[in-house]
């Protein structure tokens, strides 16, 4: 759901553009001609600077500017391939497996420690509050958990709709987005603001990563300065594994938010198809599993279209209420 939202995001080239594109590929061609400038010398970059015109040094900058905008724009057009790489789906199965194995031990020492704190002597809410961290972090679904522990954040985030409304959440998402509102609070930008940071921070992750892997190639294989290469390396797995784990907090707060729009404004679908509200949890989990099966063409029934209608049953040949409305 959320990686859905974030390649939907990434067409935009607005200040969401400047952040979750423009900004990581700033840095990917300035590291480049930082590897550039460490291979062929820094004497020997500041004599052919020295020597170029005042229009060949403006052609320069030129060049480097465009260059900053299409790195943007196929990080926008990856934006699907990068997500995915962090959730783990393009992981090779071994390295896939391994890696969900660690994540089953991660959840498994999680729940353990929030049975600890409910046999301790602390009172109920931090209890409370320990099982609903390891909820926003870990799917309950076994078979829903992802090899990364950003893949099972962005994974607890779809369950939550389905767990509590029984709202199919990859499905509903883009039904609820249009009708958030954006008047006296904008809601949708709020969230917009939230996944750029998101985006960014896997980009620049990404970025680092790539560069990292390019100091050993430039610098090492091809330059044979292993020293400057190491050193290059390791800076940049430093800073793409922090620009990963800031990634997961942020995902933190972009699931929370999704949270707060299906709980709050998730009846503005039903008001927009012109159906009732229904009075109960049971009836509007009922309705949503039904609106699912009619979207997925699953259903042979035919959906209520606004209060006062009734749903026909087609294998009876009869009609019987289906969802009481609330006035």
């Amino acid at each position: 759901m959320i990686d859905y939202t974030l390649g939907s995001l990434s067409q935009r080239l607005d200040g969401s553009f400047l952040t979750a594109s423009l900004l990581p590929a700033f840095f990917a061609v300035v590291g480049n001609i930082a590897l550039f400038t460490v291979l062929v010398g820094p004497d020997a970059l500041a004599a052919w600077l020295y020597n170029l015109s005042s229009f060949e040094e403006t052609i320069v900058v030129v060049i480097i500017f465009v260059v900053i905008i299409m790195v943007g724009v196929l990080l926008r057009a990856l934006s699907f391939v990068s997500v995915g790489f962090f959730v783990g789906e393009l992981l090779p199965r071994s390295v896939a497996a391994w890696s969900t194995r660690g994540q089953q031990r991660a959840r498994s020492r999680a729940q353990s420690l929030s049975g600890d704190v409910a046999n301790s002597s602390f009172v109920p809410p931090l209890r409370d509050q320990v099982r609903h961290l390891i909820a926003q972090r870990y799917p309950q679904d076994e078979t829903a958990l992802r090899p990364t522990r950003f893949g099972n954040m962005l994974a607890a985030g779809a369950e939550y709709p389905w767990n509590i409304y029984a709202m199919d959440g990859l499905l509903w998402w883009s039904h609820l987005m249009p009708v958030l509102p954006r008047d006296p609070v904008d809601v949708s930008d709020a969230l917009e603001g939230a996944q750029s940071r998101l985006l960014g921070l896997l980009n620049l992750s990404l970025v680092f990563g790539v560069i990292a892997c390019e100091a050993v190639v430039v610098l090492g294989v091809v330059g044979q300065q292993w020293t400057a290469a190491l050193g290059v390396a390791v800076v940049g797995g430093v800073l793409a594994w922090l620009g990963y784990m800031a990634a997961v907090s942020q995902a933190l707060e972009v699931t929370s938010q999704i949270r707060v729009a299906f709980n709050l404004y998730r009846h503005a679908i039903l008001t927009q198809m012109g159906l009732a509200i229904p009075e109960t949890v049971a009836e509007e989990r009922a309705l949503w599993q039904g609106l699912t099966q009619e979207l997925l063409g699953l259903s042979t029934e035919v959906v209520p279209t606004g209060d006062g209608m009734e749903k026909a049953a087609a294998t009876e040949g009869r009609t019987e209420p289906a969802v009481r409305g609330n006035g």
